[in-house]
């Protein structure tokens, strides 16, 4: 038996949904954010929720 969220998982990972229709199903989207996140890691693939280019990354400077 699995989840809803990990039945999204696997979904998302066949190249069946995309991954904004995955997190816009998920029970808990963090979770599977997480989820997809650790999955394209040990596939060696590119995480799609990594920030793009064109996003402001916020940095401390000491």
């Amino acid at each position: 038996m699995q989840t809803f969220d990990q039945s999204l998982l696997k979904l998302y990972m066949d190249g069946l949904i995309h991954y904004e229709d995955a997190l816009r199903g998920a029970d808990s989207q963090n979770d599977l954010r997480l989820a997809i996140k650790m999955e394209c890691l040990r596939r060696g693939l590119e995480d799609p929720g990594a920030q793009s280019d064109g996003e402001r990354q916020w940095r401390i400077q000491s």
